[in-house]
């Protein structure tokens, strides 16, 4: 029994500089965390009916992008205070 941990720098973060911070979009992110997830379940212990997301802060919209493009792949999600920015 165990667990993996990932933590994705998707698109949009901080620390790869300015030009790579200004590429903040939540459906590029989330296709970021998707490609992430699906080369961990390339490992046969990887189990994908026990795949969860958390998020701090202003990810929590990538995990509500997440969870309305792809509801299946989550078993369930915790968002720990969240920041949501307004769009027009």
């Amino acid at each position: 029994m165990g667990m993996y941990f990932l933590a994705v720098n998707y698109r949009g973060s901080d620390g790869y500089g300015k030009s790579f911070s200004q590429l903040s979009n939540n459906q590029d992110a989330s296709k970021d965390v998707l490609l992430a997830l699906k080369q961990v379940l390339l490992n046969k212990d990887a189990d994908p009916k026990n795949v969860f997301l958390y998020s701090i802060s202003s990810g929590a919209e990538i995990v509500y992008e997440l969870l309305r493009s792809e509801p299946k792949l989550w078993r369930g999600a915790i968002v720990e205070s969240p920041v949501i920015f307004a769009t027009k």
